[in-house]
């Protein structure tokens, strides 16, 4: 959704003074694009926070990773 606002700003933007649709469209676009960002960014730190713990020790109990028995 980042890039269809995006598109949609690259189109209104230069187009906002001499057509009156581009302009009131313009601040919608501008909020568009900053909540696709933001979607964005919580949705990575979302991601970041939810991973799980490497485990590092994978091994049953009494048994030592390495050796060879």
């Amino acid at each position: 959704m980042l890039g269809a606002w995006l598109g949609l700003l690259a189109y209104v933007l230069p187009r906002r003074a001499e057509l009156t649709a581009a302009a009131d469209d313009l601040p919608s676009t501008i909020i568009g694009v900053v909540c696709a960002a933001l979607l964005i960014a919580a949705a990575l730190w979302l991601e970041w926070c939810c991973k799980a713990p490497d485990d590092q020790d994978n091994s049953a109990p009494g048994h030592r990773s390495g050796s060879v028995s």
